[in-house]
């Protein structure tokens, strides 16, 4: 951008301003009388032109003021477009280039200058870049060129978009480089996904008409099954009645069996009462160390849950515990410590507490806040 020279004031105007300044000034000129006519004339013109320079050079000192900043703003522009601007000469060198296309490059700007453009292209695309620049030059470049920028150390291969155009003189090409890699890229990714949707529609294609021919067979062996059922449905319903009757024979049946076990149950439960009890209480009632009183009542206890529900319960509920296991839980239940349970099964008070982990997990309250023996109390 160019600016008009200090002279934009007229000398008319300049004139009539550098007199004010110098009325304001107070500087003795006219008012000299010892001094001749022309040696006041003189003296005034020499103080207007001096002010006049003032002028003109608080003006250039404007117009630099503003210019810089000028170029200022055109550097930023320059240097930080989104895209890479490079001037090349004939031979295809480097003149100029902004940090974008440094970066591009892969270079410093400094390393640049002076380098061929070509050096910097993966070689299958040099030809092609050769002749777009000659092209620009004369006038007869096309609106742009793919070019693939070799790979650098820590970086791949980058895809640019380039345009050009030659200057008035024809001494340089102005050129523009656009980073599409992620471009290049999507489209890439696009056409690939795009043949594997092809590839697909067409194996698709081909099972659909592959079931469409087991369907066929399929709906050909149904009827065929069907014609088989419906001959087999008479049949069926004899079979039916007389299974019905079978029914009617096995509930009778298992009524019966039903009454059979209540009177077992009873009886069992009355034997122990009068034949097993008895005697439990006739030997508690002696003198007995504390490991057989403690063994008596453990079989008192297990005696106990042999006709209750608990037993029968604890066996299903615990089939992946092994017979110690079993045996610790049901000790446990009764309110036992690890100690006194350790001395009746002469077994080591770790091994019990090794037994209650693995009760614990095999019941899933491992490491959580529940009491073991109110847990078994709680299963019926």
């Amino acid at each position: 951008m160019k600016r008009d020279e200090p002279s934009a004031l007229d000398g008319a105007e300049l004139r009539r301003r550098a007199e004010d300044r110098l009325r304001e000034r107070g500087l003795p000129g006219a008012a000299d009388r010892r001094q001749t006519a022309d040696l006041q004339r003189l003296v005034h013109e020499l103080q207007v032109h001096q002010i006049e320079l003032e002028m003109q050079n608080e003006e250039l000192h404007a117009s630099r003021a503003e210019m810089e900043a000028l170029l200022e703003r055109y550097t930023d522009l320059y240097d930080f477009a989104p895209v890479g601007y490079l001037t090349l000469n004939r031979e295809g060198a480097i003149q100029q280039i902004n940090l974008t296309g440094a970066r591009l490059l892969g270079l410093e700007r400094s390393r640049l200058i002076g380098r061929r453009l070509g050096l910097f292209v993966a070689e299958p695309d040099r030809a092609r870049l050769n002749t777009f620049v000659e092209n620009a030059f004369v006038g007869q470049a096309e609106s742009s060129v793919d070019l693939t920028l070799g790979p650098e150390e820590g970086r791949g291969p980058v895809n640019v978009l380039m345009t050009a155009a030659g200057s008035h003189d024809g001494q340089e090409c102005r050129a523009m480089m656009v980073d599409i890699t992620e471009r290049r890229q999507a489209a890439e990714k696009l056409a690939h996904a795009y043949e594997e949707v092809e590839t697909r529609v067409v194996q698709r294609t081909r099972d659909l008409i592959a079931s469409n021919k087991a369907l066929e067979l399929e709906v050909l062996r149904r009827n065929t099954v069907e014609e088989s059922l419906r001959l087999k449905t008479a049949e069926l319903k004899d079979k039916a009645t007389r299974l019905e009757e079978s029914n009617i024979a096995l509930k009778v049946l298992l009524k019966q069996r039903e009454a059979d076990k209540e009177e077992l149950e009873h009886k069992v439960l009355l034997n122990l009462n009068q034949l097993v009890m008895p005697y439990l209480e006739k030997i508690k009632r002696r003198k007995l160390d504390a490991r057989l009183k403690a063994y008596i009542a453990v079989l008192e206890s297990n005696l106990k849950e042999i006709v209750s529900p608990f037993s029968s319960n604890l066996a299903s509920r615990f089939l992946r515990f092994s017979h110690t296991e079993l045996e610790v839980a049901n000790l446990i239940r009764q309110g036992h410590s690890t100690k006194a349970i350790a001395e009746m099964m002469n077994l080591a008070e770790s091994t019990i507490d090794f037994h209650r982990n693995n009760i614990r997990a095999k019941l899933g309250i491992k490491n959580k806040k529940i009491n073991l023996k109110t847990f078994l109390s709680t299963i019926e």
